[in-house]
């Protein structure tokens, strides 16, 4: 039962690294095409994830 919980809960947090990887990524090719409403969008999305992300994701989604 241990090892299934931990199993569960390690697939939970890099289901969630993958989906910040990709709010930032989408944020970032927006704002090289010039596609603002794009970037806000994303972002507001990539927001509700901060409180997961890893040091070097909040330095990419802050700058």
């Amino acid at each position: 039962m241990k090892t299934k919980f931990i199993i569960a809960a390690a697939i939970i947090v890099s289901s969630f690294s993958f989906a910040q990887k990709d709010e930032i990524k989408t944020i970032e090719k927006a704002l090289k095409n010039s596609d603002f409403a794009t970037a806000k969008s994303a972002t507001v999305a990539a927001d509700g994830l901060m409180s997961n992300m890893d040091d070097k994701m909040k330095e990419k989604y802050l700058f």
